[in-house]
């Protein structure tokens, strides 16, 4: 897959465009602060008024040009690619890069950006869309695949599993005869396909011999097991100049981001950090310094090195960079986050208004830590699950993650919106996990087995953050030894 395949080759593009910009900058002709505290504040006003109303239509899975200047360059392959003025408006998988302008009091640039990004929010609600505004000076690269897709079509009961493995307990769900779902790519023999699942957005595979398709299944990207699927610019590499502000009207450059409410996290991987976010942030990067992501509200958990960081609303948290944007460190602990960097965000182009919160103090910040590290709280505390209330016996902190799972399987939790975990029948279901660092009472979810048959040893649970009444389905026809799978009544 590209992101595996020729991420060296990207690093090193990268390295040689960000040297060649900085050897080829001329500096200004100097300006006066009188006229740099006149032009300043109008560019930022023009700029996001004419942001906000040319963009107004972008839809899911699209970029706007807001204000100039911003240089595109498509995917490979894309023809008649048009984004060279204010209000075009193209879809996010015919780009490969942009790169937009710092503010320049002469030719009254400042380069802004829209992009209205999937992710992995489900394909059942068309309307949701992650908002990823750039402003300043940011360069932005998408690291994902512009890959061949279509449907294919069960032919019988078939399982989408986790991981190509019959013989692993990790089925996410099972697809009724003639139920069809998104094909992304296949194993290199072709004996499985990696499949989208519609309600949800999740990933998995399924056995290729069970379905039909009006394609040809080589034609699909061939990609090692496991290899996680991103939808464009969800995955990508990026870059901001960093104290750069002309006047207290502009921001800083960087990159404003603000997920839907009521959807739970949504999984981004930036400059190969991964990020789950269920809330709005700014970020903020530079080559050989640091990735720092500003929290306004909600909450975040960053990933690097094997090394999970939560953010709290008020804080930041740094991932030290190399030069080529990728982690050269985990996480550093959380910080208060500069009042002076976030007052100035555009705020008022996000869909939710936002009112940033004072940053947090060291001491609450240490407090807060010290109170999840001893009562193994959640990042999340769930209604009914109060700081300081007791760890069901069957539940454990994940020392990595700092946070609730299940026992005993700690590899199937993590697929937002949904998650799966054991239970050992089908009987129970204690204190399910409902979504990342969630957790619900007893009886919130019942599970109904068959009267006939109730399997024993755990049972791979698949629930969401509304609860819904799960029952037993038998599939008899996949290869490998027959089961039970929990899913989720329509």
């Amino acid at each position: 897959m590209k992101l595996e395949v020729s991420i060296g080759t990207m690093r090193f593009w990268r390295l040689i465009a960000w040297v060649l910009a900085a050897a080829l900058v001329v500096p200004a002709a100097s300006t006066s602060s009188q006229e740099t505290s006149d032009v300043c504040p109008q560019i930022v006003s023009q700029a996001l008024a004419l942001t906000h109303e040319l963009c107004e239509s972008t839809r899911r899975n699209q970029v706007c040009y807001g204000h100039v200047e911003i240089e595109a360059d498509p995917q490979p392959g894309i023809r008649n690619f048009r984004f060279n003025q204010e209000g075009d408006i193209t879809d996010l998988s015919n780009v490969r890069s942009l790169r937009l302008s710092p503010m320049n009091l002469e030719t009254l640039a400042w380069g802004v950006s829209l992009l209205r990004v999937q992710a992995n929010l489900p394909d059942s609600i068309p309307g949701q869309y992650v908002t990823l505004i750039t402003f300043g000076d940011v360069t932005i690269e998408d690291a994902t695949s512009s890959v061949v897709q279509f449907e294919v079509t069960a032919t019988t009961y078939l399982n989408v599993r986790l991981i190509p493995n019959p013989e692993a307990n990790n089925v996410l769900r099972a697809l009724e005869p003639g139920e069809s779902v998104t094909a992304t790519a296949r194993l290199a023999d072709t004996s499985w396909l990696r499949v989208l699942l519609p309600e949800n957005g999740a990933s998995g595979w399924l056995f290729a011999s069970l379905v039909t398709a009006e394609h040809d299944l080589a034609t699909l990207e061939v990609v090692p097991a496991g290899q996680p699927y991103y939808r464009p610019f969800q995955a990508f590499y990026f870059q901001s100049e960093v104290d750069d502000t002309l006047c207290p009207e502009a921001a800083e450059s960087g990159l404003l981001i603000q997920t839907p409410a009521g959807v739970g996290r949504v999984r981004f991987l930036i400059n190969e950090v991964s990020i789950s976010l269920g809330s709005t942030a700014f970020l903020q990067a530079r080559p050989g310094e640091a990735l720092t992501i500003s929290l306004l509200e909600g909450d975040a958990q960053l990933t690097a090195q094997g090394v999970t960081q939560d953010v709290l609303p008020g804080t930041r948290v740094s991932v030290a960079l190399d030069a080529f944007l990728a982690p050269s460190g985990p996480p550093a602990p959380p910080q208060p986050y500069q009042a002076e960097v976030v007052q100035d965000l555009p705020l008022a182009q996000l869909d939710r208004p936002v009112e940033p919160p004072e940053p947090m103090s060291v001491d609450t910040i240490n407090q807060i830590t010290t109170a999840r590290a001893t009562q193994q709280v959640s990042p999340i505390q769930a209604a009914g699950t109060p700081l300081g209330s007791p760890v069901p016996a069957q539940e454990v902190l994940d020392p990595a993650a700092n946070r609730r799972t299940a026992t005993p399987d700690p590899r199937l939790t993590g697929t937002p919106p949904r998650d799966l975990i054991a239970v050992e029948t089908l009987e129970t279901a204690p204190a399910l996990v409902t979504a990342p660092g969630l957790v619900t009472a007893p009886g919130l979810v019942t599970v109904q087995p068959l009267p006939t048959a109730t399997p024993s040893g755990p049972v791979l649970v698949p629930v969401t953050i509304d609860p819904i009444p799960i029952t037993a389905v038998p599939i008899e026809k996949e290869p490998g030894p027959s089961m039970m799978v929990a899913t989720a009544i329509p």
